[in-house]
């Protein structure tokens, strides 16, 4: 099981029987899956990639998935005025098994369009302020 499908099998069973949070897991396009474990706990598990904690909004189709993440309290201290210490957004296309991010606000626009991501997928930024 060295395989990404297995440690991703793996992981994700490990989540399912761990924890008092009420788990809640959404299966999305391209063999990922959507993971709310707990509050600082969100994340999306796909075969090749993680994106990991903290999730606070994603849409998806059968091409594309896109999200918007916070970063951890850890890499806020430790990177402060730095892209990686602001809301990075990530694009996975499930056309050619494509991940892009992390992405600034500007540069997340500038490849949902040279992408033509659908305008359907448009993420909600006022979930930024439920989480921070």
């Amino acid at each position: 099981m060295k395989t990404p499908y297995g440690y991703f099998v793996s992981l994700t069973l490990l989540m399912i029987l761990s924890g008092c949070h009420p788990d809640s897991h959404e299966y999305l396009s391209g063999g990922c899956a959507y993971v709310d474990e707990a509050y600082n706990y969100r994340m999306i598990l796909c075969p090749t990639q993680n994106i990991d904690p903290i999730i606070c909004d994603y849409r998806y189709d059968d091409s594309f998935i896109i999200a918007m993440q916070l970063p951890s309290y850890e890499t806020y201290e430790n990177m402060k005025n730095t892209k990686l210490s602001t809301v990075r957004y990530w694009i996975l296309s499930n056309l050619n098994n494509m991940f892009y991010g992390p992405l600034t606000v500007e540069e997340f626009e500038i490849k949902t369009k040279a992408l033509n991501v659908p305008a359907k997928l448009k993420l909600d930024t006022t979930s930024i302020h439920e989480y921070r």
